[in-house]
């Protein structure tokens, strides 16, 4: 696939993906030290999750969704939304 850019092996996706997590993303930037992400989290294209962040279990991550630097998400964070906090 031209332009698709690819998880080197022992990445952030893979080290989610063997923690039990769903992802479904092409493209995801997750910043070093996330706080935590919880079981059978769902983050999709593109998201942008902040560093010292902590996704709660059962959430979804949307496509092109910005979580902030030290937040907390307990609610699905909603695709091209900004969730701080």
């Amino acid at each position: 696939m031209a332009g698709a850019a690819r998880t080197a092996p022992g990445g952030a996706a893979d080290a989610m993906r063997a923690a039990g997590l769903r992802i479904t993303a092409q493209r995801l930037a997750v910043l070093d030290a996330v706080r935590g992400i919880g079981g059978h989290v769902t983050v999709e294209d593109h998201a942008f999750i902040g560093a010292v962040s902590g996704v709660h279990q059962y959430c979804r991550v949307g496509r092109h969704a910005f979580v902030g630097g030290g937040s907390v998400v307990t609610l699905d964070a909603l695709p091209y939304a900004r969730s701080v906090g």
